[in-house]
């Protein structure tokens, strides 16, 4: 905590102790909320953890997406703050999106993914506008997109742009709205970075 604040961070939630975890929450440089938990219970687990794709399309909770302001700025402190390491960098038309992840990262076991991004789509550039930089979506891959896709509108969830191939990264996605609490999913092809195949190829 102490490494955060005196670089760039400001304290939301002091450390606390709690029956599972111990943890504090700071805002990032650009106001983002940062949440850091130690798990002190060997039993208690959170799913999105475990990497286990459930049903029939295999529908895999892998991390979330950030909007920023200053993309490059947040890269920096993500990589060299946090420690984070940079898997791979998509950029086009003024456009950038980078996909992080932390130094345990493994594409077969433990494969959760951070990606910055910048307010391409009308309905992130409505977010930057009204809330400013924040965690914009939960990003879901999935073996089978478009009977993920079918079963996400079945259950309810709104569609905020359908499923395409991205033109900035060539993965196809789609976005979608809860219908309650209302988070905005990114939904995805099953994506493996590049620096990851080659290191599984080598």
């Amino acid at each position: 905590m102490e490494h955060l604040l005196t670089n760039g961070s400001t304290e939301v939630m002091s450390f606390e102790e709690f029956p599972t975890y111990d943890g504090f929450v700071v805002h990032d440089p650009e106001g983002r909320w940062v949440e850091i938990m130690e798990y002190t219970n060997d039993t208690f687990r959170v799913q999105e953890f475990t990497h286990a794709p459930s049903g029939e399309c295999g529908l895999e909770l892998v991390g979330n997406a950030a909007l920023c302001r200053n993309i490059d700025a947040m890269t920096d402190w993500y990589t060299r703050i946090l420690d984070m390491q940079k898997l791979e960098t998509f950029e086009s038309g003024g456009h950038k999106s980078v996909v992080l992840t932390d130094r345990d990262y493994d594409p077969q076991g433990r494969k959760t993914l951070f990606f910055l991004h910048t307010a391409r789509h009308e309905f992130e550039q409505q977010l930057l506008a009204d809330h400013g930089p924040q965690i914009s979506a939960l990003v879901y891959q999935t073996k089978d997109i478009e009977r993920a896709w079918e079963g996400a509108l079945w259950a309810g969830m709104q569609a905020l742009m359908p499923l395409h191939v991205c033109s900035l990264t060539g993965i196809k996605m789609g976005y979608l709205q809860e219908p309650c609490g209302g988070n905005t999913i990114m939904l995805t092809e099953h994506y493996v970075p590049t620096l990851a195949t080659k290191a599984l190829a080598a």
